[in-house]
């Protein structure tokens, strides 16, 4: 079930590559569409993850596994932002890195039930979007061939199902006492993902009330379905 979610994601990644060879959208519109991704996600932790652990009361286990999600995501930040320096090559890897961990978050969240999986999936389908479109322009600027700007997003969106897996997997094996550190793991790093990459890329254009009105429509979405 997690993995026919998760491509929801895979397939907006690709179309979404494909579709920027022939439309280009300026940084008003991303800055828009990218808040209004923000406010699904964070809608998505609020609604479903967070009152999930809440009924538990286990704060030891909820903040080594909220400070453990905080480290990971940090050091993932740290070695993207490498990786991106360089070559094609390093920032193709930082975005499979980032894909990897957005299928095992989607496994995280189907773990606290389906209707959290399903909303989770959905939600991080908005980010697969804006990577698919960040790595087509890339590309384009890079002066890719032709059969890398269509081969590097098809792969790069299979590392969605492939992290789903590689979660599940993991999770599966894990003592049913990992429960409440494993959901507080998954919202850590996905509060990590709307404000230091959703929000802080966002903000590279001026804010305008439209603008920002767009993450609260975004989070109104999830609390109306």
């Amino acid at each position: 079930m997690a993995i026919l979610f998760s491509l929801i994601g895979s397939g907006a990644l690709f179309l979404a590559a494909i579709f920027s060879h022939f439309v280009t959208i300026g940084k008003r519109g991303r800055s828009i569409a990218l808040h209004f991704a923000a406010g699904v996600v964070f809608a998505a932790v609020s609604r479903e993850l967070l009152p999930k652990v809440m009924q538990f009361h286990q704060p030891i286990d909820l903040s080594i596994g909220f400070a453990f999600g905080v480290i990971v995501m940090l050091l993932v930040g740290l070695m993207a932002k490498r990786l991106e320096k360089g070559s094609s090559m390093g920032m193709l890897t930082a975005v499979g890195v980032d894909l990897w961990i957005d299928g095992i978050l989607i496994g995280v969240a189907f773990l606290a039930g389906r209707q959290s999986g399903i909303l989770v999936a959905i939600s991080l389908a908005f980010c697969a979007l804006f990577l698919g479109l960040s790595v087509s322009a890339s590309l384009k600027s890079k002066k890719a061939s032709r059969s890398t700007r269509i081969g590097a997003p098809l792969i790069l969106a299979l590392l969605l199902p492939f992290g789903v897996f590689c979660g599940t997997s993991i999770l599966s094996i894990l003592p049913e006492k990992f429960f409440i550190g494993t959901l507080a793991f998954g919202i850590a790093a996905l509060l990590y993902l709307v404000t230091e990459e959703l929000l802080a890329e966002a903000h590279q254009v001026p804010e305008t009330p439209r603008i920002t009105v767009m993450f609260f429509a975004g989070f109104l979405l999830v609390l109306l379905i």
